[in-house]
């Protein structure tokens, strides 16, 4: 803005204009915020991995952790979505491996920090062997099936298989 001309009336009714438009878009992006931020039911959510550890914690045994915590993120998620399309039962699935992968990989980094050295050798061989079984039997899946109907199919095979690996590593012999 010109200095010199800053006294001038339409420069002070510009200001105004300008002041009304930046409190106008102000109150528009504060309300629009949430829902901007708002997560998907179906989004990996901060309270999905301490709430497979606690359904964890209240099981003595691994095949009954399995049991009782597999589906856990799943089954409320699809109730958040109201649908069982294959889009949400994939996207489901995909939210409960995320947080089975937190657990996965906090415990497999503890485990390395308690281990010797040829033990943590071990362990990060079984893992990538883990990881490569993993990938070739839930790849597989789409060989078999194809089309939009794999897709659901692998998300609950990379689901289970992280599940099954972080119960495994939740009660690791050692």
């Amino acid at each position: 803005r010109d200095q010199a001309h800053a006294d001038r009336a339409g420069d002070f009714r510009e200001d105004k204009v300008n002041v009304r438009t930046s409190i106008l878009a102000a109150v528009v992006v504060m309300t629009a915020a949430p829902f901007a931020v708002a997560a998907e039911p179906m989004d990996p959510g901060p309270g999905d991995a301490p709430a497979l550890r606690e359904c964890v914690a209240g099981k003595r045994t691994p095949k009954a952790q399995q049991d009782g915590c597999f589906m856990l993120i799943v089954k409320r998620c699809f109730a958040a979505v109201g649908n069982d399309y294959d889009s949400t039962v994939r996207d489901c699935h995909r939210r409960e491996e995320a947080a089975w992968d937190v657990i996965l990989n906090a415990e497999y980094n503890a485990l390395r920090e308690k281990l010797a050295d040829p033990q943590k050798i071990r362990l990060r061989d079984q893992q990538r062997a883990w990881i490569s079984k993993k990938d070739r039997t839930c790849n597989a899946i789409y060989e078999e099936f194809q089309g939009t109907m794999a897709y659901p199919l692998m998300a609950q095979c990379f689901n289970k298989e992280t599940s099954q690996r972080a119960i495994y590593l939740i009660n690791y012999p050692h």
